[in-house]
């Protein structure tokens, strides 16, 4: 079953349609020039010749943006939202947030110690940046506790219905 991520308004969906290819493309870009910064360093202190950091970073710059094209590319084809499964939880947003890299996140019924549909706003709480979508609705969302401490929000349609489904679930596992 899907659930759909819910946003506050058109302007946030549009803009989470807009600014997550964008975030994924630059995010890759980043990661990679990061990369060759710290083997430009490795180099230097090996005493490797500059032009072969020259070549290396040449050699870098098609595969980053094949990388990078591809990131946004995902973002905009691939289902996304909350699936229930058999055995999980399935969020799939296939764009990075801060503090939380997976495109995929999955979560087994039986580490879930709680869920529950969180009706304060989160914006200026620590759990801000645990929100998993971008642009989603922080004042109206699904809070998961895990049985580690983790603490997962997000916000979708249907969110009474899908607290419901997933505690049917959890009980009988």
């Amino acid at each position: 079953m899907r659930y759909k991520f819910r946003y506050s308004n058109s302007i946030y969906k549009i803009a989470a349609r807009i600014a997550a290819p964008m975030q994924n493309f630059f995010m890759i870009i980043a990661i990679f020039i990061v990369a060759y910064n710290l083997i430009g360093r490795l180099c230097i202190f090996f005493n490797v010749s500059s032009l072969t950091i020259k070549n290396f970073g040449e050699i870098l710059q098609e595969p980053m943006l094949i990388c990078a094209f591809l990131s946004a590319i995902i973002y905009c084809f691939l289902p996304k939202g909350v699936f229930i499964n058999d055995s999980e939880i399935v969020i799939a947003k296939y764009t990075f947030v801060p503090f939380n890299f997976k495109m995929r996140i999955h979560i087994p019924y039986n580490e879930i110690e709680d869920i529950n549909v969180n009706y304060s706003n989160i914006h200026f709480t620590k759990y801000r940046f645990s929100l998993v979508t971008l642009c989603g609705d922080e004042s109206y969302n699904v809070e998961i506790t895990l049985k580690n401490g983790k603490k997962c929000f997000f916000s979708i349609d249907n969110q009474e219905e899908f607290v419901q489904n997933v505690t049917q679930r959890c009980n009988i596992i």
